[in-house]
């Protein structure tokens, strides 16, 4: 990641950001950067600190994670932009202003969790050497249990947010709550018109569990779209 100084690509100065952050008490920093080893495209990095739990976390997690020996050692520049959450894009300033651009990531996260929920607890990405008729039919079986259990999520979201606009259901702890209950609705599944019974009664005992944890200043998304549809 460069920028453009004097007519000349040099590194983004990490230690010059962390101390603006520093010294001053801005909320974020957006910055002209090029990306590319090549052919540099020009577009806009946008830098929120974070909290020093989270950040400590960060770096906790990537020592724990090297891979590179019992004396490799975490850079100081790393140590830095783990302080940071980093947003890149070129989409004009005039068409998404910088908190906007935060706030756009966040609304596409949700697609993230939504597949990293499907890997930890439904472990689509699991499966053991087979002919390949099974392993279609293991597939196949694997897409319509994701169906069903996306389906249940997108109704819970509905019972929760009918309530409150600004609250909704958290995929992480959705899927994790429908995985203790895989017996029990594969069963459900076999019977006739004892589904919406079975998971609306279920659901209205556990949905305030399930809601979205707000963040201390941060909007979540549900507060986010709510915004957006009323503007």
């Amino acid at each position: 990641m460069y920028q453009k100084i004097d007519g000349e690509f040099k590194q983004v100065g990490w230690k010059k950001i962390d101390k603006i952050f520093k010294t001053t008490n801005l909320d974020s920093l957006e910055l002209e950067v090029y990306i590319g080893k090549e052919e540099k495209l020009k577009t806009r990095l946008v830098v929120v600190p974070i909290p020093d739990q989270v950040a400590n976390e960060r770096i906790r997690k990537a020592a724990r994670g090297g891979k590179r020996g019992k004396n490799y050692e975490i850079s100081k520049e790393y140590k830095i932009k783990a302080h940071c959450n980093l947003y890149i894009t070129n989409v004009p300033l005039q068409i998404l202003p910088t908190m906007k651009v935060v706030e756009t990531y966040r609304l596409r996260w949700q697609v993230e969790l939504i597949f990293k929920t499907w890997k930890s607890n439904l472990n689509i990405h699991k499966y053991k050497s087979m002919k390949i008729e099974r392993f279609k039919c293991q597939l196949i079986a694997k897409l319509i249990w994701i169906l069903v259990n996306t389906k249940l999520f997108q109704i819970t979201n509905m019972v929760i947010r009918r309530k409150n606009q600004n609250n909704g259901c958290s995929p992480v702890k959705f899927f994790k709550w429908i995985k203790t209950l895989s017996q029990e609705l594969r069963q459900v599944l076999c019977t006739n018109n004892l589904l919406a019974h079975w998971f609306y009664s279920s659901v209205t005992s556990i949905a305030n569990d399930l809601v979205i944890e707000k963040r201390l200043n941060k909007k979540t998304h549900c507060e986010i779209l709510s915004a957006f549809l009323s503007s």
